[in-house]
C-alpha cells in the first residue's frame, strides 16, 4: 500500500455495504413486537438504538462486572450490603439480574440504568428512554423487548463482533431508521464519502505530511448528523495510512442526532468529540486546526 502511494498511484478505496445489516434479523423481530404493542415505525429507533448500546456495553463491561460481583459477595458476607444505598447497589447489577424477575422488570431495569456513567445516561436521556421504558411497561412488552436483545447477546460479544463489525451493524440500523427525506435529512453514500477523501488527498505535493508515520490529523464535520461522514473519512484514511493518528470532531444542532453520533463513536471505540451546538452561531473548536 505505502509503495503504491509513494509511486503516485493513489488507490481509491471503496466498500461493500453487505455487512451493514449482517446479524440484525432480531431487529425485525423487535419491530414486529413494537408494532403489535402499538408503536409507529418512527418511534422504533427510540427503543432499538438505546437497547443496542446497553446490550453492547453489558458485554464489554462483563469482566469488570464479575469482579464487582465478587465485591458484592464480600459485602454480603460482611453484613454491609443491607446498609448500602440504592445508588451504590445499582453499580453491581447486570442485564442477567434484570431478567431474573419478570414481574419486577421495570424497577430492575431502571436500577440497572442508574448504574451507568453520566455520559451513557446523557445519551439515553437524549432518546427519552425512561419514557419509552414506562410506555413499554404499560403495554406489557418491556420484558419481551429486553429479552429480544438478551437472547441475542452473543451478537454483541466482543469475541464475536469487534468494533468494526459492531459499528457496521449500528450504522445499518441508523440508515434504516434515521433517513428522513421530508426533513431534508439524507445519508451520503459511503462510496461518495470515500471518493471525496481520495480527491482531498490526491494532490501528493500538498499532502506530504500524511505519509509521515504517526501524523496527527483532525477532521471536523460541522453538521455531522449521525456521524457517517466522520466515520467513513477516518476508516478511508486509515486504510491508506494505517499509522495516522486521527481525532474526529463534530457539531450537531439536533440533540437526538448528536446522541446517535456519540453512540456510534462509542460503539466503534473512536477518538471523537461531538458537541451539541448550532454551527451557525457557535464554533465549539475555535482553537483547533482541521483538514481542509
Amino acid at each position: 500500500m505505502w509503495k503504491r502511494v509513494h509511486e503516485g498511484r493513489m488507490p481509491i478505496i471503496f466498500d461493500d455495504d453487505s455487512q451493514m445489516f449482517y446479524n440484525t434479523g432480531f431487529i425485525d423481530e423487535l419491530a414486529g413486537l413494537l408494532r403489535v404493542g402499538g408503536y409507529v415505525p418512527d418511534r422504533y429507533k427510540n427503543v432499538i438504538i438505546p437497547m443496542m448500546i446497553i446490550t453492547r456495553l453489558d458485554y464489554v463491561l462483563k469482566d469488570g462486572k464479575k469482579e464487582l460481583l465478587d465485591v458484592v459477595k464480600g459485602f454480603e458476607e460482611a453484613g454491609q450490603w443491607a446498609s448500602m444505598n440504592q445508588a451504590e447497589k445499582d453499580e453491581f447489577i447486570t442485564l442477567e439480574d434484570v431478567m431474573s424477575e419478570p414481574q419486577f422488570i421495570r424497577n430492575h431495569f431502571l436500577d440497572y440504568i442508574r448504574g451507568f456513567s453520566e455520559n451513557i445516561k446523557n445519551i439515553l436521556n437524549s432518546f427519552k428512554f425512561i419514557d419509552e421504558i414506562n410506555e413499554l411497561n404499560r403495554k406489557n412488552i418491556l420484558f419481551n423487548v429486553i429479552d429480544n436483545f438478551f437472547r441475542k447477546k452473543e451478537v454483541f460479544d466482543p469475541n464475536n463482533a469487534d468494533d468494526l463489525a459492531m459499528g457496521n451493524m449500528f450504522e445499518g440500523i441508523i440508515r434504516k431508521y434515521y433517513a428522513n427525506p421530508t426533513a431534508g435529512q439524507y445519508f451520503t453514500p459511503r462510496d461518495i464519502i470515500k471518493l471525496m477523501v481520495n480527491l482531498l488527498i490526491a494532490d501528493m505535493d500538498n499532502n506530504e505530511d500524511l505519509f509521515e508515520p504517526e501524523t496527527q490529523v483532525n477532521i471536523l464535520d460541522a453538521a455531522c448528523g449521525t456521524g457517517g461522514m466522520l466515520s467513513v473519512a477516518e476508516s478511508t484514511l486509515k486504510e491508506l495510512f494505517p499509522e495516522l493518528k486521527i481525532t474526529l470532531f463534530g457539531q450537531e444542532f439536533s440533540d437526538e442526532l448528536q446522541a446517535v453520533c456519540v453512540s456510534d463513536m462509542l460503539i466503534k471505540g473512536q477518538d471523537a468529540r461531538i458537541e451539541h451546538v448550532n454551527t451557525l452561531t457557535t464554533d465549539a473548536y475555535i482553537y483547533f486546526r482541521f483538514c481542509k
